[in-house]
């Protein structure tokens, strides 16, 4: 008895002191990689060139990616011999680096700053149009168990004819009488504005996030971003598109990385102000998504992912509305089988993706109002005849009313702009994407075309917030859309760039054809993209 009461004892303190063991010495702080496409691209041709590499670092299709999946050696690899402070800082390292036994620090300028001239068909504000954003980013790492990251983006600009209408179409709206009043605008993947001399707009935002990994198998984060699922350069799912929100992510790696299960619990807004308030400036419409995501990895070259994305509202007629428990759930599938709720929205999908050598096949599948609603099909090609030659096709279409509820204003969106494509529904769209890698040079040739929607009676309401089916005027736009850009990437860890561009754009509905002619340079950290390309 003596004996078997000693065995237990001693399992117990092995179990204890294993557990001990886990929780400090392999609790690692997970900062994530910046979700821009050279790293993205990179991350991709090294995990499909290494053997080596496992289950767990080929989980890339939630991003950002978290950099302990990533060989971060060899993504910001630098072999040039630098000899003094300023070419040190300006080619290869960290702007400001601080480091001690317990903690590493980084502090790096954010700025992008740009130059060009429009000349557009309809002859509206044609002439020099400029960005400026100026910022600083900061990551940090604490007794390898706590990471966390913050960034601040102060940004004036004048925007293309085009981009104009688009923001201003989704900018936020006020009570006024019966009615709303709209007026300021919402820049995609940046921030709401305010006006900046006649025609110009003045925004800023503050993105960040904690990082905890108290073991292997799981990293929470908490911050204010946004992220991204699936292996194209769009998605049906979720994406980047839309500005940031408050967010928790518990992510769970599991069977030695072959499965991750990701929850994504976020707190979103309409840009409608209510009617009543008693702060000087009256609270958006509040509600709330939770996405469940999980991905298996069959082996190392196919995956298949499960999708679901639900929106909750949190918006009475006082304000608040109390949340159900439902939307806590953590399981996939649940509220979407159990929830019949007008105070609910839900839609579902597949990600896949499969690889054979240098090369990947992937997709989506848009499951909503009980049927597919969208797809998405793509092909990316790594060294195409030489190393530095990559080419990817993608073709996006959903239905019309795709991501709608019955209740509008629950509609698959947040702060006016929607939560996946930045068409929203009713399209269909072919890309076309070649880069060319030289040393530091850079090239990118883009080629967008695209058959949607075109609602012209928007100014009661931002199209994102009504279903196709109740507006009146509705009709086909074509747009083509062609990019080229060339530049030279001084420094990958932070990515600053000095970039010379043109853009075409040539749209055609029932009034005739728009063309706007765009050429451009200038110099970025190019840490948050500005998304223009619709």
């Amino acid at each position: 008895m003596l004996q078997e009461i000693h065995l237990k004892y001693r399992s117990l303190k092995l179990f204890l002191v294993t557990g001990f063991f886990f929780l400090n010495f392999y609790s690692f702080s997970q900062l994530n990689i910046a979700n821009v496409r050279n790293y993205n691209q990179t991350i991709d041709i090294l995990n499909s060139t290494d053997s080596s590499v496992n289950y767990n670092q080929l989980q890339t299709s939630i991003r950002p990616i978290l950099e302990t999946k990533v060989n971060t050696t060899a993504l910001f690899k630098d072999e040039g011999e630098y000899y003094y402070w300023i070419t040190q800082k300006l080619f290869k390292e960290h702007f400001l680096i601080f480091k001690g036994d317990d903690y590493s620090c980084t502090v790096d300028p954010i700025l992008d700053l740009n130059l060009g001239y429009e000349n557009n068909s309809q002859q509206i504000e044609n002439g020099l149009k400029t960005w400026n954003t100026r910022g600083v980013n900061i990551k940090a790492k604490f007794f390898n168990k706590f990471a966390f990251e913050t960034a601040i983006y102060e940004t004036q600009a004048s925007l293309l004819n085009y981009q104009a209408q688009y923001v201003d179409a989704h900018g936020e709206f006020y009570p006024n009488g019966n009615s709303y009043k709209q007026q300021n605008a919402i820049i995609p993947s940046y921030a709401r504005t305010k006006p900046f001399k006649e025609t110009g707009y003045d925004f800023a935002f503050a993105t960040g996030y904690f990082s905890y990994t108290p073991t292997t198998w799981l990293n929470i984060q908490a911050g204010n971003g946004n992220q991204f699922i699936g292996n194209g350069y769009r998605s049906l799912l979720l994406s980047n598109f839309t500005v940031n929100y408050p967010y928790i992510k518990p992510e769970f790696s599991l069977f030695k990385g072959r499965l991750q299960y990701t929850l994504i619990y976020a707190s979103l807004q309409n840009l409608y102000r209510l009617p009543y308030s008693n702060s000087p400036e009256a609270n958006y419409e509040k509600k709330m998504s939770t996405t469940h995501f999980v991905n298996f990895a069959l082996n190392k070259n196919i995956q298949i992912g499960f999708f679901e994305g639900n929106i909750w509202n949190r918006t009475d007629s006082l304000g608040t509305k109390k949340l159900k428990a439902a939307s806590f759930n953590p399981i996939l599938g649940v509220n979407s089988l159990l929830v019949e709720d007008n105070n609910y929205n839900s839609i579902g999908g597949i990600n896949i993706n499969a690889r054979y050598k240098k090369s990947m096949i992937y997709g989506q599948l848009l499951l909503d109002h009980s049927s597919i609603a969208g797809t998405q099909i793509g092909l990316k090609f790594y060294h195409v005849m030489t190393q530095n030659l990559h080419l990817q096709f993608e073709f996006n279409q959903t239905k019309e009313n795709a991501y709608t509820a019955n209740n509008k204003r629950l509609n698959y969106s947040h702060s006016n702009l929607p939560l996946a494509h930045p068409y929203e529904s009713g399209f269909k769209e072919l890309i076309g994407i070649l880069d060319y890698n030289w040393k530091r040079i850079y090239l990118q040739a883009k080629f967008i075309y695209a058959e949607k929607a075109s609602i012209s009676n928007t100014e009661s309401l931002p199209t994102i917030l009504l279903a196709n089916n109740q507006i009146q005027d509705i009709d086909q736009e074509n747009t083509w859309h062609q990019q080229l850009e060339v530049g030279y990437r001084f420094n990958k860890k932070y990515n600053l760039e000095l970039f010379f561009g043109n853009l075409l754009r040539i749209s055609t509905d029932k009034q005739g054809e728009k063309t706007t002619n765009f050429t451009y340079f200038g110099v970025r950290t190019n840490l948050n993209p500005k998304q223009f390309d619709w």
